[in-house]
């Protein structure tokens, strides 16, 4: 009777393996899987019994999210703002035309 030896590889690879299967991270992360994969169906019709229960909610976003944000007057980046008002020339009005902030004498016309 002769014995077969196994080539390195599948003997490092068969070492390997049996560490990760033995690692409880792994073992977490394999039953996590099995149980969604049981349960796909209940998962999938339970979000989609919360994205239709909230539609209605979606009418009064509009008064909870308001732009502006946070301010504070006393901030450094206010007070930067307003000395960079102070200081610095005021760009030209958006209420004329771009041949009128040239100079262009067709646009006085």
């Amino acid at each position: 009777m002769q014995i077969e030896e196994q080539p390195l590889s599948k003997a490092v690879e068969s070492e390997n393996t049996s560490s990760l299967e033995a690692h409880v991270l792994y073992r977490l992360g394999l039953n996590f899987g099995r149980q969604v994969h049981r349960f796909l169906w209940f998962i999938i019709a339970f979000w989609v019994v919360i994205v239709l229960v909230s539609i209605p909610f979606t009418a009064q976003i509009g008064s909870v999210l308001k732009g502006g944000g946070y301010s504070y007057k006393n901030s450094e980046s206010a007070r930067a703002s307003n000395i960079i008002k102070e200081k610095l020339p005021r760009p030209a009005t958006h209420g004329r035309s771009r041949a009128a902030a040239l100079g262009c004498e067709s646009a006085s016309a």
